[in-house]
């Protein structure tokens, strides 16, 4: 049976990752400072002085720069497009959790197709077709579980 996985595409799959864990990195302070004044602009906070308001960004910044600056800025486009008031910590991360999530579940599933390495079947919790289509979503294979799938 041919590997699910080959050592070549093990190694490519290890550039991915770093690739794909960049991409998990959080915004900067200034960049994140920056998204939430034109938020603030934009979206009124809703019976908050100035000296509130500017207290709210600096706690806002500690608790969401975390998230990459390409999911807060969808999510701030997104928000700005859906909502009368200036949103809450709780309602910028549940707005960007299901993609943080994604982003994250592939990268723990890329880890644990490089950890198994050249493998000729995948070991639970992945199933052939999990590991098929990490090893197709990156293009490393047109058919990763061999000729006869």
């Amino acid at each position: 049976m041919e590997p699910v996985a080959s050592a070549s595409e093990i190694e490519a799959l290890r550039g991915y990752l770093a690739e794909h864990e960049r991409a998990l990195t959080g915004c900067d302070e200034h960049t994140l400072n920056r998204m939430l004044a034109k938020l603030k602009v934009m979206l009124p906070t809703r019976g908050l002085s100035d000296g509130e308001a500017a207290l709210l960004l600096d706690e806002m910044i500690k608790r969401l720069s975390d998230i990459p600056k390409d999911i807060l800025g969808n999510t701030f486009a997104h928000l700005v497009c859906t909502r009368k008031w200036f949103p809450t910590i709780a309602d910028i991360r549940e707005a960007c959790a299901v993609e943080l999530g994604k982003r994250k579940w592939r990268a723990s599933k890329m880890r644990m197709v490089i950890k198994l390495g050249p493998i000729a079947e995948p070991v639970v919790p992945a199933t052939p077709e999990e590991v098929a289509a990490i090893m197709r979503e990156f293009g490393l294979r047109s058919n990763p579980l061999g000729p006869d799938a």
